[in-house]
């Protein structure tokens, strides 16, 4: 993940700012933001995704619908 990937999650989840106020101290647009968001957790997603083909305790699995 870039540095920047990793300001935008910084402070959207860690310090839960709004986009709008993590773009304006991060000097660039909203949507900015939000495409560093959703590429840093695509990122983190895949390498979840790779440990539990590997084995590496974790498992993803289908969620059922309760009835």
């Amino acid at each position: 993940m870039t540095d920047r990937q990793a300001e935008a999650l910084y402070y959207v989840f860690e310090r839960d700012m709004t986009q709008v106020k993590a773009a304006e101290l991060m000097g660039v647009r909203r949507e900015a933001v939000k495409r560093h968001v959703d590429v840093a957790l695509a990122k983190i997603a895949r390498v979840y995704e790779a440990w539990s083909h590997r084995g590496e305790g974790y498992a993803l699995s289908e969620r059922e619908d309760e009835e």
